[in-house]
């Protein structure tokens, strides 16, 4: 057992965490590491959990965490859908452009819901942060998507060193129409 003082030590000296979850994660697990990890640069988080996970519960991770270098969320978070009574994909990662601290470089979001190639476009201009690696499932354009991506390296000055395109099936998004096409990129910049 580790005493109250030994604790807040732990806490404060944490630099990554691995979270893989068969179920949704408790809130409070969240609020937990935004207050007592604020040195964390690394955090993986893996879910497999219901609808009841929404993306906007890390917020406080990207406000508390001023040290956080890399986030990797993958599958069960849920970024609002068209269904939902909540902000779109769009906007929460347009909020992600403004709350991420000075220090993140890569940025890695694929989950249950996707971007449009406009959300992403967005994004980036709004991107402060020379990310040397993203990663988001999308719906549109490749070749839409390579020109913002080429705009953001242009406007920051830094080369795009990789690119990969890959394609994937969709469960539940409703934004999506058959037509469309989804696919997860992974962009390394440098």
């Amino acid at each position: 057992m580790i005493s109250g003082e030994d604790t807040e030590s732990l806490y404060c000296n944490l630099e990554e965490i691995i979270l893989n979850f068969e179920n949704s994660i408790h809130p409070d697990v969240i609020e937990c590491i935004a207050e007592d990890c604020i040195n964390l640069k690394k955090i993986d988080l893996t879910e497999n959990g219901n609808d009841n996970s929404h993306f906007e519960s890390l917020f406080p991770i990207f406000k508390n965490c001023n040290k956080l270098q890399s986030l990797h969320v993958r599958r069960g978070y849920r970024i609002a859908s068209i269904r939902d009574k909540r902000p779109d994909p769009g906007v929460i990662l347009e909020k992600i452009a403004e709350i991420m601290p000075f220090s993140m470089k890569e940025l890695s979001i694929v989950v249950e819901c996707a971007f449009t190639t406009y959300d992403v476009g967005i994004f980036l201009k709004k991107c402060l942060i020379n990310l040397k690696y993203l990663s988001l499932r999308c719906i549109g354009s490749k070749n839409e998507i390579k020109k913002v991506l080429k705009e953001y390296a242009f406007r920051n000055n830094v080369k795009i060193i990789e690119c990969n395109f890959n394609k994937v099936g969709m469960r539940n998004d409703m934004r999506i129409s058959s037509i469309e096409k989804v696919f997860d990129f992974i962009v390394r910049f440098a």
